[in-house]
């Protein structure tokens, strides 16, 4: 049950949370919320995946 919301998680954050991000403050980097969520998850996802596959070894 674990494993599976761990792989819903970035589902979740890419697909439905950006729906709910509105305007252009505060920027990190120069990049408005809504891009520096993806980029987020973007490099996240990965985390999570190998934590899933790393459960599914044991």
């Amino acid at each position: 049950m674990f494993r599976v919301a761990l792989i819903a998680i970035p589902l979740v954050a890419l697909l439905i949370v950006p729906a709910f991000i509105t305007g252009t403050q505060p920027r990190a980097f120069g990049l408005p919320p809504i891009m520096w969520w993806i980029l987020l998850w973007v490099l996240l996802t990965p985390v999570c995946l190998l934590t899933v596959e790393r459960m599914r070894e044991e």
